[in-house]
């Protein structure tokens, strides 16, 4: 059985290091920060293999080639005529100053706010939308 070296810190000295690749390295105290900046969320920044670099077509249409034919690995049931408008399982009515509308949508075109907006007023407990309310 053969020995491999592995460099192990004192307690003294971790306070410089960081785990990086598997072992430990000294690094700069810029770098530490670096690294802790993108580890929040995955391969962001300069630890993406791809940062910097540019897809060319060439690399576009390989990939394109190569997936052609191939099953994703998840599937997505949904009846997608039925999504739309009243029909949605999931639309909801609201009340907007006295006026019932089908959809938030609806009402979003008759009163020419943003869908959202009027979403986002139903769902407040602000006194100045007492009159948004979902049905």
């Amino acid at each position: 059985m053969s020995s491999t070296n592995i460099y192990i810190p004192s307690f003294d000295q971790t306070q410089d290091l960081i785990w990086h690749d598997y072992v430990y390295e000294p690094m700069s105290k810029e770098d530490i920060l670096k690294e802790q900046d993108t580890k929040v969320g995955g391969w962001f920044g300069w630890r993406n293999g791809m940062y910097g670099r540019t897809t060319s077509d060439k690399q576009k249409v390989a990939v394109s080639k190569a997936m052609k034919g191939k099953k994703k690995w998840y599937k997505i049931e949904c009846n997608w005529k039925a999504m739309h408008g009243k029909d949605n399982p999931r639309a909801q009515s609201c009340i907007i100053d006295g006026a019932e509308y089908e959809t938030v949508t609806k009402a979003a075109e008759a009163t020419g706010i943003h869908r959202t907006t009027i979403s986002h007023r139903c769902k407040s407990d602000n006194p100045k939308f007492t009159s948004y309310l979902y049905k």
